[in-house]
């Protein structure tokens, strides 16, 4: 399945647009793909998360041929037990979360440590892109998943945010983040 409209998927899997407006949810096929992750509970702003996304960059530092970028979207998935697939925005010191960046292609298993590789099956995705501060992208995802429900759809998972810019040298109104809900029940 393609997406529902003229927009496509980079190299990185990410929603790139095209003549749609990016922020309008769309249905997107992502491929196959090897991961690194990293598993984690709490609030993303605590010192346990930033630990795990320096052990995730780490870990594909150090598997990455020369010439092979290692500044890629961090991904991070967020649920809270019991409820994967809908949750409170507002109690994150109860929040799961698991990060993911793309595994260096031909690479073998990370060096110990936390981090662990995966081979993610190629799925469908409806997603679209949020412009703004993390605190506001409530409206965004119900938004999403309005759509996905629209659509006789449903979410087969955690919503997933892959991070388009820095929130450390990127101002609230500027940060740029996709939403993804996975969904099955796609008609062909």
């Amino acid at each position: 399945m393609t997406s529902t409209d003229s927009t496509h998927t980079d190299s990185r899997n990410i929603h790139t647009g095209g003549p749609a407006d990016a922020t309008a949810p769309a249905l997107v096929e992502l491929p196959a793909r090897d991961e690194l992750v990293v598993d984690g509970r709490g609030d993303p702003d605590a010192g346990p998360f930033r630990l795990a996304v320096a052990a995730l960059y780490s870990a594909r530092a150090a598997l990455c041929p020369p010439g092979v970028a290692v500044d890629v979207p961090l991904e991070g998935s967020y649920w809270q037990t019991g409820r994967r697939e809908d949750f409170d925005l507002e109690d994150r010191e109860n929040w799961e979360w698991q990060l993911v960046v793309p595994a260096p292609d031909g690479t073998g298993e990370p060096a110990g440590g936390r981090v662990w590789r995966r081979r993610a099956p190629a799925h469908t995705v409806a997603e679209l892109l949020h412009r703004g501060a993390f605190a506001d992208e409530g409206p965004s995802l119900q938004r999403l998943y309005r759509f996905v429900g629209e659509r006789g759809l449903a979410p087969a998972g955690p919503h997933v945010e892959v991070y388009l810019t820095d929130p450390r040298h990127t101002p609230d109104p500027e940060l740029r983040t996709i939403l993804r809900v996975p969904v099955r029940g796609v008609r062909e």
